[in-house]
Parts: C-alpha cells; structure tokens; sequence
C-alpha cells in the first residue's frame, strides 16, 4: 500500500517530486495536492478522519487532481501555504480537525495553530533569540546579540482615542502598525509621525481585529536565515531600496526580491535552532533578521510557509522531499507543545529527542506527569507495505517502588522499542503464513500409487531449485524498481546482488512460497508423463519468466496493470488497475494456463505404451471405435483428504498473510478469513452436489467434495480482502459450478489431468478475478487501495460502472496469453526433442521409460495395478444395474526362470442383482481392460493385476 502524503501547496508540484520515490521497504509514495480552500474533513480521536479534496480550479501544478476525491487514509501532511488568505479567511478549524485525528505532518499541525497566532509567535521568537543569547555566551563564542523587535499589542477590537494614549510614552516613529494576522505584505502601514497616525486611526476602528506596533528599524542590510530539516542557509537582500526615512523595501515579500548567498555562521545556526524549538518543534522555518549599526534585529519567524529562493529552490525542495523519507523512516511527529516535565532536545523539529524526567518518587512523579501531560499519538507508518500503526506518545504509568526513578527515558527510544516489538510481530505472522502457504499433500494422494515417488520429487524439486533460481533472478524481476521504472519486468536486483533491508528477507521468503505454489500445480496436471529433469527446467522457466513477470504486472508499484501504480505518471493501463489480492491470477491461473499447455501437448497417460496391458491408457477406443475412460485408483483417500484440509488451513497464509501485517490490519485480516472459510465451505457443498446430478449418480462423491473446497478457497483468493461475506459464498457455489463442467470438458476432450488442476486452479481462477469485478464494495476497494470516491472502480453489483469488471477481464486475457506462450515454447521443445530421439529424455512413453520414475527411486510395481486390499474392494464396490461381486485368488508364478515366483492376484467378477442403496463412494477402484473400462462386460470374468 502507498504511502500517502497531502501537500497543501498552490506553486509547486509534488508529484513528480514524491511519486518516484523508492522507500526502504520498496513502497511508494502516493501524492494528493491541493489548497486549503479546496479542503472539507471529518475527523475523530479514535477512528482517524476522512478528507475530502474539491478537484483543482488552477490548471496547474494540480493536472492530476481533476476530480474531487474522497481519502481514508493519510500518513503525512506538508503544508506550504500559511492556513490564512488575502482576505483574511483563515483555516484553523480544518488545522484543528487534523489535530483531533493525530495525523502526523512538517510541521506539526500543532505548530502551525500557534504560529497562525502571530503575537503568540513573536513573544515566542524574543524568548528563543534569548536563549540563543545565553547558549552563545556561554559558548564564549565571538557573536553578535541578537534581539527580536519589540512589539506592543492592543487587543481591543474598536481602538478610540484613549486606545493609544498610553502607549505613546513609550512608541517610537516612526512606526509599523499591523492590524490582525498580516499577510504577504498586506494589513500593515508605515507612519512616521502623529498626524500619520491620527489617520490611520479612523481606519482601525473599522476593523474587528487587533492591532500591534512596532518600530521601523533602521537596519545596513537584510537577510534571512532558513532551516529544512538539519540544513541550514542564509541568503542577503541584494536590491534595498531606500526611500523616505532611509528604510528600504521594509513591506515587500522575499519571494519578490532579488537575494544573494552569505556565509552561513555557527550563531546563525545556534539562532535557527533555538527557534525551531518552539511550539514543540519546527522542521521548516525561516528567520528574518536587520543587520544594524547596534547589533542584529530579528523582525520575524516563518514556519514552514516560508518561500524558496529561486536560486536554490530545486536543492530546497529536495532537502524537504529528504525530510519526508526521513519523517518516514523514523515515524511521522506530531508533536505536541512543551509542557511541564518535558524538555525538547537539540535535535531538529519534529525528529528531537523527548526527553520525560523522573525523579523522586515514581507514584507521585507518574501522577504529577501524567495530569501535566494530556494524552497525544504519533501516526505514522513502519516501513513495511499496507502497514500502519498509531503509537501513543504518553508518559508511561511507572507503578512499583524505585522503578525508573531519577532516570531519563527518550521517546525516540520508547518508539524504537515499539517498533522493534510490532515490525517482530508482523515478521513472525508472515514467516508463518509463508510456511503454510507449502501444505501441498493433496497431490500424492491422488496420484497412482507408483507415481507417488515422483511427484514428491517434483515438490522437492519446486523448492530446492525454485529457491535457487527466485533468490538469484526471479524476485529481482518480479519486484525489483530501479530508477527508471519498468511496467512489464523488474530491472534490478538480479544476480543475487541486491542488499537487503529489515523486511526483504521476509518479503523474499513469502513471495518464494506463492512462486512455489504456481510452480507446483503443473507438477499434478502432468503427472506420469513428464520426467525429474524435464520438470526441473519447467522449474526453471517459471520462476524467471511466469510467476515473476505476472506478479510485476499485478502486484508491483510500477506494475503496468497493478492497482498500486494507479498514482505514478503513467498508471496503470485502465482505470484503477486490477484487484487480485492474493493471486487468483499471479499464482493460479499461472498455474494452470501451463498445466492446461502441458497436458495437452504431453499427451495422456499410457498414451505411447506398447503394453496395454500392464500400462493401461487413460483413454482407449471400444469395440465400437467410442472413445473409453480408464479410472485409474488413487494412491490413498485419506491421505488426499488430509492433504486438502492441511490445503485449506495453509490458505489462510495465502490469504490472510498477503496483507503483511497484523498488528494494524486486525479488521482487514478478519475479514479475508472469515471470507476464505465461507467459500471454501460453500464450495465444497455445491461441488458434492453439482457432481452428484452431474454424473447421474445418487451418491456423493469424495473428490467432488474435495474439488469443490478447493476451488472456493481459489476463487476467493484474489477478492477476499474486498468482497462480503455473503458475496464470498456465492463466489464458493459458482466456483465449484465452473469446476465440475470443466473437469468433465478436459475429460471429453481427452485431456488427462490426473488432480483436476486446471478446473480447480484455472476455473476458479479465472472466476475468481472476474468476481472481483462483480462482487468488490467500494468501501473495502477504499480501504485496502486507497481508490479515491470519484473514481466508481468497484463492483457493478454496488453500483460501480462496469471499468472495474472490464479491467478483471483484461488481466484474465493478458496473463493467460503469456503462460501460454512461454509453456507451449517449454513443453513444445520437449516433446519435440523426445520425438526424435529412441529413449526419450523428458517423459515417459515407452516401458523402459517407467522404470525409473525419479533420480534414483525405482519403479517395483504396476504402474496401473496398484495393491488391492480386500476392505477397500468390498467397501468401496461400485454400485449400479450390473453390481460385480469381486472374490479375489493368489497365485504364485515367474515371469522367467531366473526369477523369483511373484504373487499374482486374482480378481473373480460375479453379476449380483442391483441393491437400492445411497452412501458416499471413494476414488473409483481399478479395473483392467476394456471390458472393465467400459463397463460392458455382461459375464464373470477374470483379470490378473
């Protein structure tokens, strides 16, 4: 998730600046702009605040805030303009809304209430250049004094004759009055003697407002000095008019002014710091200050409104885009003012050190604090994607005799010790969601039995050589953005050479288990017909140029159809971008576009077999030339329903873990479980249904069950952070509908995927981002990607505009297209290697090939006749018209006589009249043959497995 910030500035345009970005966790910047007019908000103490932005009159710099735009989510603020305009509106109540919800901004939002207050910040200043004064003579440092200007203040709004009777004792002329809070130059006059000031008098009466007077300095020259961050400069008015009274351009803007650099000293820096420390903290500020015959003169200090010189703007707005990151980084301040007990470091604004003094007593002290100090919080992002957390920033209850007293705590490192505690706390909810994302038993339970060998070996493969190959390329082009940023495929961290920060590791190691996961779903579409070291460069292929590639379009921040590129200069292709939360598209359909690709040019099994009879085809013609289907066993029942509930509970790592985060996305988390359960569970229902009427049978059927679990937990995955409940189990039933029929299609097509992984994975995955578009609400859209409200990128069922489905449909088009283009270039060279060469390479398809199924494991039984055991066959017998009662002989005979005479199992078939029964049926139980394949036979017969 980008992290967002909301630049309050009419002349400079942020997003060029922020947007390109590359945080430490490889998140970016979002950029909304506009100016205070344009600002209407609602906020809360506990549940943040919601700003709604009017689109931008100006034409420029706000080019891509032309609609109004509603945002939930805002991490920091930098505020350019001064809350006030030439007319003398001012903006405190949307400062003040800000305030209540905590919102973290440079500077403060609590700063910029008081600086709006300018005798309030005067009387401030003259304290601060009275510090500086002292720190400086302590120092015994060679440097001029400093003092601010004096100012003398009448509050009364309707200023009569005896308003400055007594204040003429001790005002000077000539003079500068100012009536309110002055703006740019505007509200203020010069009056050199008492006639001058006699008419303006009249004209004060008129106002509502108070007014202040000051001497008119006679000053050589001035300049300013300015801090961003720790960088300090001072610049020299270079073009000083003098006119009457020998005063210069005293009322014009320094934004207007041409300037020169001067040497910026050691106490100019001891002046800026000091006065950087009022109101809690200023980031941003500028000094105005009268070099006079007598000494310096500090006229005025401005916050972080204050103009850039032309000059060294560029280098300027880098220093603030520095302090952003850096606000980032360490934790976006809101400092509130300094109060009782609490004494601000020599550190710069909003990153200084809070320092809490405990002494004597601790209950006393804890309770004296604690009334002394209201309660305040910092908002603000740990660097890890879609992660927020608010850490209060109170003084700490300290309960128990002796404990911390006469000690000194920071707050910096009260907050790095919370964050050590959250960013631990999320690493080891994504460890674990990353280690279930690998339960994949179901695979070897469905398998024949003499398969099994080596479709583990394949799993094993998927990691031993998928983690070699992701580290050192796959996840630099998945999600490595350099400088110069690629739609279609990361360009950087290649190779290995990328150096990791605090969460790439973790974020490596989750991502790896989603490439596995899309690597090993080809592994079932193809077993029984592809080798160890053809699978191994399938292995290879994928995680370069599938998983990788399509995770950098959908998920990436430059992404060319990924929703978190919506804000970049380019955006996405369409609209918002496309939604797959946690990889309906990235993972399962990347899965089965190739398993689809590979059982289709691989053949099916037992297709090339000379023996028939010892390797049965999956598919074979009758007597009457009608395409048959062999049901082969499955290795073990329970060991396939095992490996689909240990499926279902690592879902929730897919799921729930995609959000990276707990500590802060409790609600989001939630939500994604409870959606992914209610799919799942409705989709295992529909499936055991749907396939009852489908098969025209009376009995439910475990793999139906199981399937149909299987694929609501698949089509759920790309919507379950943004759909409802109710919306999630309709996805579950339609999911199970879709898989069913495509299994039966794959089987009438001849197509021989022994694990159903492209109905599961490919039906369901495509439904599920097609869902998306259906079933996503517009507050869950908000939520998890920030959509702004003008833009009606939901479900149509929520009344969305349909860009949203049309986008989901996109996404379904162009991932399909490439897998399959990069399978049938893998897939095609390998079957056509093997189909010039006597022994094949990379497959099974003569029976010399089948005796070794895997480096090493040999193959000692029937490829077809799995073990018999006699419970299963009673237990598990096919009921119908024609019920064969199977009795079972063992003999013994050798093959040869230099071999050991090997038992042989017998199968007697009886016809028993049909038994009106309904129960749930296993896998279907071997039958060898034609006769038995087609259920044609109408005599006993005999079959030797």
């Amino acid at each position: 998730m980008p992290f967002t910030v909301l630049c309050i500035d009419y002349s400079i345009d942020w997003t060029p600046i922020l947007t390109k970005l590359k945080l430490s966790d490889g998140s970016t910047i979002r950029v909304e702009q506009a100016e205070w007019k344009d600002i209407s908000l609602v906020s809360s103490t506990q549940k943040g605040i919601v700003v709604h932005l009017k689109a931008a009159e100006n034409p420029w710099p706000f080019t891509r805030q032309k609609e109004d735009r509603t945002l939930t989510q805002i991490d920091l603020v930098l505020m350019r303009n001064f809350p006030t305009d030439l007319h003398g509106k001012d903006y405190r109540s949307i400062v003040m809304g800000f305030m209540i919800a905590r919102i973290p901004a440079v500077n403060s939002f609590h700063s910029v209430f008081m600086c709006m207050n300018r005798i309030l910040l005067q009387a401030e200043m003259t304290s601060a250049t009275e510090r500086a004064n002292d720190l400086l003579k302590e120092s015994a440092a060679q440097a001029p004094q400093l003092r601010a200007v004096s100012i003398h203040y009448f509050p009364n709004t309707s200023p009569t004759e005896n308003h400055l009777k007594r204040p003429d004792e001790s005002i000077s002329f000539p003079a500068v009055i100012k009536v309110g809070n002055t703006h740019a130059g505007y509200g203020k006059m010069r009056v050199f003697d008492r006639c001058d000031e006699d008419d303006l008098r009249s004209i004060i009466a008129l106002t509502n407002e108070y007014c202040t007077v000051e001497p008119l300095v006679e000053y050589e020259y001035e300049y300013r000095i300015q801090k961003i961050g720790e960088h300090v400069r001072c610049f020299r008015r270079n073009n000083t008019k003098r006119g009457k009274g020998d005063h210069g351009d005293w009322k014009n803007n320094w934004g207007n002014l041409a300037f020169e650099n001067m040497d910026t000293e050691p106490h100019h820096r001891v002046w800026i710091e000091e006065c950087a420390k009022i109101f809690g903290g200023l980031d941003i500020c500028a000094l105005d200050v009268f070099h006079c015959r007598d000494g310096e003169v500090a006229i005025e200090l401005n916050d972080t409104a204050c103009g850039l010189m032309f000059e060294h703007q560029d280098e300027d707005i880098g220093h603030m885009r520095d302090l952003i990151v850096d606000q980032y980084l360490l934790g976006a301040s809101a400092i509130g003012p300094t109060l009782t007990n609490i004494e601000r470091g020599s550190s710069s604004g909003g990153c200084g050190q809070l320092r809490m003094l405990m002494s004597g007593t601790p209950e006393a002290e804890t309770d004296e604090l604690t009334a002394d100090v209201p309660t305040r919080a910092v908002l603000w992002r740990f660097p890890q994607a879609r992660r927020a957390s608010i850490i209060s920033q109170t003084v700490c209850r300290v309960r128990g005799s002796g404990c911390m007293a006469n000690s000194t705590v920071t707050m910096d490192e009260m907050m790095a010790r919370m964050d050590q505690i959250t960013v631990g706390v999320d690493m080891a909810y994504t460890l674990l969601s990353g280690a279930l994302a690998g339960f994949a038993m179901l695979e070897g339970g469905i398998v024949t039995r003499d398969s099994t060998k080596n479709i583990m070996f394949h799993s094993l493969a998927d990691t031993l050589v998928g983690a070699v190959v992701y580290y050192i390329v796959g996840y630099g082009v998945g999600y490595g953005v350099g400088d110069e940023p690629n739609g279609f495929i990361g360009t950087v961290n290649l190779f290995g050479f990328w150096k990791a920060n605090d969460t790439d590791h973790i974020k490596w190691l989750f991502s790896f288990a989603f490439a596995a996961v899309a690597t090993t779903i080809v592994s079932g579409a193809t077993a029984e017909r592809i080798k160890t070291l053809g699978y191994m460069i399938y292995v290879v292929v994928a995680n370069v140029l599938l998983y990788p590639i399509i995770a950098h379009w959908m998920w990436s921040t430059t992404g060319w159809i990924s929703p978190f590129n919506r804000l970049s200069e380019k955006g996405p292709i369409a609209s918002l971008g496309a939604i797959d939360f946690a990889g309906d598209g990235a993972v399962h359909l990347v899965g089965a576009v190739p398993s689809f690709v590979g059982a289709l040019l691989l053949g099916y099994r037992g297709q090339y077999t000379r023996d028939k009879e010892r390797y049965p085809p999956r598919f074979y013609k009758d007597a009457n030339h009608k395409w048959q289907i062999n049901e082969f066993a499955g290795n073990n029942d329970i060991t396939a329903t095992v490996g689909a509930m240990l499926l279902w509970v690592g879902w929730y790592g897919f799921n729930c873990g995609s959000t990276q985060a707990i500590v802060s996305q409790t609600h989001i988390v939630g939500r994604i479980a409870v959606n992914t359960t209610l799919s799942a569970a409705a989709g295992g229902i529909a499936g055991s249904i749907v396939g009852m009427f489908v098969d025209k049978t009376r009995q439910f059927n475990l793999s139906d069950g199981i399937n149909g679990m299987l694929v609501g937990l698949v089509a759920i995955t790309g919507g379950c952070s943004v759909v409802e409940p109710y919306g999630a189990i309709v996805i579950g039933v339609v999911g199970a509908i879709i898989c069913k029929f495509v299994s039966v299609g794959m089987l009438k097509a001849r197509i021989d995927d022994p694990v159903d992984a492209v109905a599961v994975h490919g039906g369901g995955g495509a439904w599920g981002l097609l869902a998306i578009g259906f079933f996503a609400t517009k507050e869950y859209v908000a939520e998890v990607y920030n959509r702004p409200a003008a833009v009606d990128d939901w479900g149509v069922f929520y009344g969305g505009s349909g860009r949203q489905l049309g986008v989901q449909l996109l996404s379904i088009v162009v991932i399909t297209g490439w897998c399959a283009l990069i399978a049938l270039i893998v897939f095609g060279a390998i079957k056509l290697v093997d189909d010039f060469r006597e022994r094949p390479l990379f497959t099974f398809r003569d029976e010399s090939s089948f005796e070794i199924m895997a480096f090493g494991a040999e193959k000692k039984d029937n490829a077809r006749a799995a073990f018999v055991d006699p419970s299963i066959l009673m237990s598990s017998r096919p009921r119908g018209n024609d019920i064969p009662l199977t009795t079972m002989s063992l003999t013994q005979h050798s093959h040869s006589p230099d071999t050991t005479p090997q038992p042989t199992i017998t199968l007697h078939s009886h016809n028993m009249p049909q038994t009106r029964s309904t129960g749930i049926t296993g896998s279907p139980i071997l039958r060898s043959g034609e006769g038995a394949a087609s259920g044609e036979s109408d005599s006993d017969t005999d079959s030797s497995v």
